[in-house]
């Protein structure tokens, strides 16, 4: 009976870290920034480039509490810059609290390998930890932002920065995800192992050349502009007012496309809030913007007007973020004033009436002149 006991016991135990390991998270690396300017003057630089290490995982719900990260790189082509440039991304920079650099060793190992026809000579490893030791930070089943480091290019011709490339967890240990306070780990699986990534100019898959978010009479305008696009396929914009980040608006990218282009969303609800926008790829692969906060006046103005159809008065209920002077104006289907009202609004909910039983049955607009945002609808009379 004992011996049988132990059999389901070690039986339990292989079933249990098979399924750990066969939720596998996967690890890349890609290009998010280029800058030509020489960032140490006389040199020896050439320009920087900051990579971003990303993540993602085979199934939904494994949380992170710590990651060591790590690629091959060039010593001739790619230089460390002189303090630290090691900026959490993405879901890590949403959790923020808690979280905390470890080993930085972005001037890299002696090495000597090879990958995909090229020759490294340097190791980078990185690693970053949740200091109170609870999994707050999952890993999305698609490549996902986590870590962005600026180094700086030593190379006068593209690619500028030579070639990066991460090894999975098979060969650095430390390339691995905990989870479970440490009980649970995923080295990770990289892809692009022998497909080395080029560091330079022109390979920047979105590279954001402006973003700003401005107070305008129509509520925050969020701006930004991009000077090239690869297999970008939308942007969409987030708000944050209350912790918690909500896309409120969706727009297309341009694909593909090495010239400048603008895109702007103007959030009319407004008011005090933190913005960002995130870039997603046509694979799935997104970044962010850094975040901008702002505190502009709304410009919505929320209607209703009933009853419809109206017989002898019609009720307007108007929703106003401010105390104001506005003008209620009914025209006929010619375009002739039959009706006006003046109204004088607060800031909140108000109810004006206005009688109607003069008024012939037919098809009218009712127009608001001098609200933040002004409304014109159409009403039926019936008698």
């Amino acid at each position: 009976m004992k011996k049988f006991i132990s059999l389901i016991i070690i039986s339990l135990f292989f079933i249990s870290v098979s399924n750990v390991y066969a939720q596998t998270v996967s690890m890349r690396v890609q290009q998010v920034d280029y800058n030509s300017t020489d960032p140490d003057g006389a040199g020896p630089a050439t320009a920087s480039v900051t990579v971003e290490f990303q993540l993602m995982a085979s199934v939904a719900g494994i949380m992170a509490d710590g990651m060591g990260l790590s690629f091959v790189y060039q010593s001739s082509m790619l230089l460390a810059t002189p303090t630290n440039t090691t900026v959490p991304v993405g879901p890590l920079a949403v959790a923020g609290i808690n979280w905390v650099q470890g080993v930085d060793n972005r001037v890299g190992n002696p090495v000597n390998v090879s990958y995909g026809g090229q020759s490294f000579d340097k190791r980078m490893i990185v690693n970053t930890y949740q200091n109170s030791g609870i999994p707050n930070v999952e890993v999305p089943t698609v490549w996902t932002g986590f870590i962005r480091i600026t180094y700086w290019t030593l190379g006068a011709a593209n690619p500028q920065g030579g070639y990066v490339t991460p090894e999975p967890g098979s060969i650095v240990a430390q390339n691995e995800l905990s989870s479970d306070g440490g009980l649970s780990t995923y080295p990770f699986l990289c892809p692009t192992l022998n497909s080395p990534v080029a560091l330079g100019s022109g390979v920047v898959p979105v590279l954001f050349s402006n973003y700003q978010v401005k107070c305008l009479n129509d509520g925050a305008a969020i701006s930004w502009s991009t000077s090239n696009e690869i297999n970008s396929k939308y942007f969409e914009v987030e708000k944050n007012t209350n912790g918690t980040w909500v896309a409120i608006a969706k727009l297309a990218a341009a694909g593909n496309s090495n010239t400048s282009r603008s895109y702007q969303y103007i959030d009319e609800e407004a008011g005090p809030a933190q913005y960002r926008v995130k870039q997603v790829d046509f694979d799935g692969a997104y970044m962010y913007t850094p975040i901008q906060a702002s505190n502009c006046r709304s410009s919505k103005t929320d209607v209703e007007v009933y009853p419809v159809p109206a017989n002898t008065q019609l009720t307007i209920v108007i929703r106003n973020k401010e105390n104001r002077k506005a003008e209620l104006q009914i025209f006929d289907v010619m375009g002739r004033v039959v009706k006006l009202q003046t109204a004088n609004l607060i800031n909140g909910t108000n109810r004006i009436v206005i009688d109607v039983s003069g008024l012939s049955a037919g098809t009218y607009y009712l127009r608001s002149k001098g609200l933040l945002k002004d409304f014109n609808n159409k009403i039926t009379i019936m008698h």
